[in-house]
């Protein structure tokens, strides 16, 4: 299964990161999706919201990485990323 991360109701100054890495013997690769707890919650990527309840995706790449960073009650910024995300 691919890696799926479901963030916590969002609330400023929360911080959660994703990131492929290394797996003992060779570095770790497979799309992986951040998203958010329900409906009422976005993640903003670059200046482009996430539908209510929607979620980030990315490309599958070794490196993909991506940090959430919480600036409200119903709102998330995608921050410090490597790779291609696509929002949804």
């Amino acid at each position: 299964a691919l890696p799926i991360y479901t963030l916590p109701t969002a609330a400023a100054g929360k911080q959660y990161c994703a990131k492929n890495s290394y797996n003992g013997s060779a570095a770790d690769t497979g799309i992986l999706t951040i998203q958010t707890s329900a409906s009422g919650q976005y993640i903003i990527y670059n200046g482009t919201e996430t539908a209510s309840g929607g979620y980030l995706i990315s490309n599958g790449v070794a490196g993909d990485g991506a940090c959430v960073v919480g600036i409200s009650a119903t709102q998330w910024e995608a921050t410090v990323q490597s790779g291609n995300w696509t929002v949804h």
